[in-house]
């Protein structure tokens, strides 16, 4: 009986995001032994992952770096040593180009790893044959290739509502095409596992909580694979409540409240996509002043840069 780990989106990085009051990396650190850990007890044929390992490209505390590798590679099941085998994500790749994937952490990472394989080609595990779908690869696109169980990683934002707003593929569309098992990541939000004629789809959501107010309880999915395909939630124990991380939640709290009354003026015809889509802007704000951070450090006076931080808060 062929069974694997499966989790995505860590986002390792050695800096928190807006409004987080803990040390993320350490956080995020733990989350990743917890997985590993769940691995080894549950002495899987394989872990899988599903993309940005990385919240950008190229990371450069080196020491978060030799612990995550010491993580994936110090994985083992008695004497054997558990792989880990990942498609790509956007923030693992230079300028977002799966040709720059050498220039990435992730690539070090898998260079100096063992245990971690970036996977190209279909891979089997007896009669389960695992194919990849990196972050440039439309997973509709993708045909499977096994005379067994086929199982589909993409880093693609599937969704199992056909009517959200954003760039977003309805697994519906995913209905029909040869595959057992569909496991995505990109999603941050994730969905519980559900199946569309004999597909069953599933995303556990990010490792990370790297969005204002994000409350999720953290997971990977055990997939057992006898007689049929049995995809269940291992809470990571290592989490935090979103208490301890969130500075506060005063933007998520207004949106929600904004939503409620919405719906309350509007009625049943609402759908919630303007204030949906405002809530994602706040909560991917993050990342823009991350960039003009790194950006602006170098290159202005103190004061200048202390009064342009001044101006997110």
């Amino acid at each position: 009986m062929p069974r694997f780990i499966f989790y995505t989106d860590l986002h390792l990085w050695d800096k928190a995001p807006v409004n987080r009051v803990d040390d993320y990396g350490e956080c995020v650190q733990n989350k990743l032994q917890d997985v590993y850990n769940f691995a080894a007890k549950w002495d899987v044929d394989a872990v899988l992952f599903g993309g940005d390992f990385c919240n950008r490209p190229r990371l450069f505390d080196y020491t978060m770096i030799t612990n995550a590798a010491r993580t994936v590679n110090g994985c083992f099941s008695g004497d054997r040593q558990i792989s880990t085998y990942a498609i790509i994500g956007q923030h693992d790749l230079v300028g977002y180009r799966v040709e720059n994937y050498d220039q990435s952490t992730l690539h070090f990472v898998e260079a100096f790893s063992s245990a971690w394989h970036t996977i190209t080609t279909p891979i089997k595990f007896g009669d389960v044959t695992v194919h990849p779908a990196h972050v440039n690869k439309d997973p509709r696109t993708v045909k499977p290739t096994g005379q067994g169980i086929n199982v589909l990683i993409s880093h693609w934002l599937l969704h199992p509502d056909a009517n959200v707003p954003f760039s977003t593929t309805p697994i519906s569309e995913m209905v029909d095409k040869g595959w057992d098992l569909v496991l995505s990541g990109d999603l941050h939000n994730g969905f519980d596992p559900i199946m569309i004629g004999k597909t069953t789809f599933a995303n556990p959501g990010a490792i990370a909580r790297r969005e204002i107010g994000d409350c999720r309880t953290i997971r990977c999915f055990l997939v057992e694979i006898d007689k049929g395909i049995h995809v269940s939630s291992l809470i990571l124990p290592s989490q935090k409540s979103p208490d301890e991380i969130w500075r506060d939640q005063t933007v998520t709290s207004f949106l929600s409240d904004t939503k409620e009354d919405a719906r309350s003026n509007i009625g049943d015809g609402y759908n919630g996509r303007f204030v949906d889509s405002l809530q994602q802007f706040a909560v991917e704000r993050q990342d823009v002043w991350s960039q003009i951070e790194d950006a602006a450090k170098p290159v202005l006076s103190e004061s200048a840069f202390s009064y342009l931080m001044s101006v997110k808060k």
